[in-house]
């Protein structure tokens, strides 16, 4: 049950930060917009990075590849977005996703932990 719960524990975790980041792309101008208006600089080569590590990111966590260190690195990134976008908790949405962002940062610490589980390319050829 644990191989299985770890690999489940990626793939779903994975499947926000893939997400996220298509939509970022189908909307790339207004993401930058977003971005600026939060007071956030080089708005256009932050939303690339932002995009890459969230795709690729994604895309480590569904193979279970480097699992450690992309989690580390999500959940880094998750620090600054949260205190950013969603510190405004009158607004019943933002706080929702204050909380939800939380537990993604838990997830990720979990596997920082634990590791990719048997079922990832770390165990395989690691």
């Amino acid at each position: 049950m644990k191989s299985f719960g770890l690999f489940l524990s990626r793939i779903l975790l994975a499947g926000i930060f893939l997400l996220a980041g298509v939509r970022k792309i189908l909307h790339f101008a207004g993401i930058k917009a977003s971005m600026a208006q939060h007071g956030i600089p080089w708005v256009g080569v932050l939303a690339v990075i932002t995009i890459i590590l969230e795709i690729g990111g994604a895309i480590c966590l569904i193979l279970g590849w480097n699992t450690r260190v992309v989690a580390f690195l999500l959940f880094l990134f998750l620090i600054p977005v949260t205190l950013i976008y969603h510190l405004q908790w009158s607004q019943a949405a933002q706080l929702i996703s204050f909380f939800k962002n939380l537990a993604i940062m838990g997830g990720l610490l979990g596997l920082v932990v634990h590791g990719p589980g048997p079922w990832s390319m770390d165990e395989r050829f690691l």
